[in-house]
């Protein structure tokens, strides 16, 4: 069932857009007065010194849920793909402080006719009409009664002239500083009324598109525009918070996603948006943030024009995803999301041979896993977890386990291993892994009491003592939690391949030349170290990587 309160104001997440058009000098008039309301203790005369993009940027958060942009200054849809849904415009508006009944008969109602004129060539029907009080008029209204009569004219005037849009009145001065403010509070309702309408009527329209569309009946070119309108639609789900729909409409496009790389990766003549996938360079291989989850739309424009490499895509993915399940208070499910999602950007690295850099997967893998558990840690309430294939401890077992894996396959590569020289092609790899992980800036991290899992990374990568001891604390905790959870089996297993850490340490990239395949029982003769560890791997069922 979809989410009856009203949209978040997160200041990271997309909001409907409002554009506006007409007296665009009434822009720092409204920052002025809303940070005066707002801030008591600032005292401001004029804002209109400040940089064109902060009044926009002070304009746009007068109306909580929604963002005001110039209509001139609006973007047109560049490429293939049409403009996102909540990209598109959801009201138009017009700004005016005229009060002389001359001045609108000659001026402001020619204006405001060609601007209709113009948006109705667009199919647009959804208008308003922003009449502001601001210290000029009511100065010159307060000289003469005359003059009070004609701006009550005036608006009476436009309420005639333009009886199918809504006319907005906007107080900014008052002698009561209590009606300003209630003013700017029913002008940010009225506003973001009409744009949730609008904006609703859109995604049901939308939805009426999506819903008939299959990646069996469509021709391969047009795959990743069916992912991008799934894709798009959930965005608009989740802004207007109907989750459930938002949540399975995330799920279908990472599905399709999936099967189209999957059906077409082997052609001989890939379509364009294919080759792009292929073609993207990654230089940074952040994981999902999910105690951060707004960090993660940062990806989405480039997503949206086929720019984005697969690994941020799938990070796109799994932060949105899984932040809906722990909002439905599913928090369980997101172990088998993240193992699942794993599995899929390995399957499609092998099968697109992504340009990433050696280890940059595996860093990434481990990082979620451990971010994994500590979210679901902070979110899942033990009561709940009964069945033992569902319990904290598995859940726990398994996540730490695969970062286990990967933890171990970064240091064979990085020559961290006992028994391994630091050469300097592995330092040069430990550099470039560093280099790619991005820490949490500190004025986002440092609201909330969460471990930064790209610095824990960076620290275990920086020598072999620090790499040792995190390598032996997470063997440890999985086999306490393999233990636990009564699998005893998995425990043995994983602690014999412990007691061999420092018996038989896992060889270098250059040590795999001179000697057979450690790792695989096939024995094959390893001249040529990386394909043979690739051939082993699609042989054979023993690795993750």
């Amino acid at each position: 069932m979809a989410s009856t309160s009203g949209p978040t104001s997160d200041p990271c997440s997309p909001k409907p857009v409002v554009t506006y058009f007409g007296e665009i000098h009434l822009l720092s008039a409204v920052v002025q007065k809303k940070l005066q309301t707002r801030l008591k203790s600032l005292q401001l005369s004029s804002l209109s010194s400040l940089p064109k993009e902060e009044q926009i940027q002070g304009f746009s958060d007068v109306c909580d849920g929604v963002e005001f942009i110039e209509l001139q200054k609006l973007p047109e849809s560049q490429g293939q793909y049409p403009r996102p849904l909540h990209k598109r415009p959801a009201l138009h508006t017009f700004w005016t402080e005229c009060w002389k009944h001359e001045t609108y008969t000659s001026i402001t109602r020619p204006r405001i006719q060609k601007w209709l004129q113009g948006l109705e060539k667009g199919g647009v029907t959804e208008c308003a009409i922003v009449y502001c009080i601001t210290a000029e008029v009511r100065a010159k209204r307060q000289r003469t009664f005359s003059n009070f009569a004609t701006t009550s004219h005036v608006m009476e005037d436009m309420k005639n002239d333009f009886k199918g849009n809504e006319l907005l009145l906007l107080r900014l001065v008052s002698s009561e500083e209590s009606r300003v403010l209630d003013s700017l509070l029913a002008f940010c309702s009225q506003v973001s009324s009409l744009c949730r309408a609008k904006f609703q009527k859109d995604i049901e329209v939308e939805a009426e598109l999506v819903a008939g569309r299959r990646n069996a009946a469509c021709e391969p070119k047009e795959l990743y525009g069916i992912f991008l309108q799934k894709l798009n639609l959930a965005v608009s789900y989740e802004m207007t918070l109907q989750n459930e729909e938002a949540l399975l409409l995330y799920q279908e496009a990472a599905t399709d996603l999936e099967s189209a790389v999957s059906i077409i990766c082997g052609s001989q003549t890939p379509p364009t948006w294919l080759r792009a996938l292929q073609e993207a360079q990654c230089d940074s291989w952040d994981y999902p943030k999910l105690a951060w989850h707004n960090l993660a739309w940062k990806y989405l424009p480039a997503i949206q024009t086929c720019s984005s490499p697969l690994l941020h895509t799938h990070t796109y993915l799994l932060t949105r995803i899984a932040h809906l399940h722990f909002t439905l208070e599913r928090a369980w499910t997101v172990s088998d999301l993240v193992i699942s999602t794993l599995h899929a950007m390995a399957r499609q690295k092998r099968a697109l041979k992504l340009p990433l850099p050696d280890g940059s997967f595996d860093c990434w893998a481990y990082m979620a896993c451990n971010e994994t558990v500590l979210a679901i840690m902070s979110r899942v309430n033990p009561d709940t977890l009964v069945d033992s294939t569902t319990s904290l401890l598995l859940v726990r077992a398994q996540l730490w386990h695969y970062a286990l894996e990967k933890l171990h396959y970064i240091g064979g590569l990085c020559g961290l291993m006992p028994g391994n020289k630091a050469i300097e092609q592995n330092t040069s790899l430990i550099h470039t892994l560093i280099n790619g992980i991005s820490p949490v800036p500190f004025e986002v991290s440092s609201k909330e009491m969460v471990e930064d899992q790209g610095r824990k990374l960076r620290d275990i990568l920086i020598s072999k003592d620090s790499f040792k001891q995190a390598y032996l604390m997470l063997g440890e905790m999985v086999i306490g939690a393999f233990k636990h959870a009564g699998r005893r089996r998995m425990a043995f297993r994983v602690g014999t391949k412990m007691a061999k850490f420092h018996r038989s340490p896992f060889p270098t990239t250059r040590s795999l030349r001179l000697t057979r395949c450690l790792r695989c029982p096939c024995q094959r003769e390893a001249s040529f170290a990386v394909k043979t560890v690739q051939n082993c791997v699609s042989t054979h069922t023993v690795f993750l990587h």
